[in-house]
């Protein structure tokens, strides 16, 4: 692997879901693989350990789905 100087950070690439908005029941779409499923379930661990949210996030269709379940 080389090592690089001089490159500047990219501006925010964060990828934002709306876990704080949702309620019990909630959920949202997303087209994707099984890969940008798997970001969105990390994502939501993360949010589900600052917050107690639970979420669960299922294929549904082309995409998936992630709803909040507690």
């Amino acid at each position: 692997m080389q090592i690089e100087k001089g490159v500047k950070l990219a501006k925010d690439t964060r990828i934002v879901y709306p876990f704080k908005d949702m309620e019990v029941g909630d959920s949202f779409y997303f087209d994707g693989d099984a890969a940008k499923a798997k970001l969105v379930r990390s994502a939501s661990a993360v949010f589900k350990a600052r917050s107690g949210y639970h979420f669960s996030t299922l294929k549904d269709g082309d995409g998936y789905r992630t709803w909040r379940v507690k």
